[in-house]
């Protein structure tokens, strides 16, 4: 399985400043496929993005329920 396209896209969002970094992880049958960090977890300080690096999660009801409603009708 070639992931690189993934990393690639990545890094594009966020040398375009689409993205300030992220953490990514690519699995299948509890293998880990890749982990990649892209990006600065502090923009200013030029913090770079680590793997233990924590993320503010909120108002993400929405794109759940959203994402939950279209695999309900994707099964009819």
């Amino acid at each position: 399985m070639n992931l690189d396209g993934n990393q690639a896209s990545i890094r594009e969002a966020c040398d375009a400043g689409l993205l300030a970094g992220a953490v990514t992880m690519v699995w299948q049958h509890r293998e880990v496929l890749q982990v990649n960090e892209i990006g600065y977890r502090d923009v200013d300080a030029q913090l770079p993005m680590q793997r233990d690096t924590l993320f503010r999660i909120a108002s993400m009801t929405k794109p759940v329920t959203v994402a939950a409603a279209m695999s309900l009708v994707d099964e009819g």
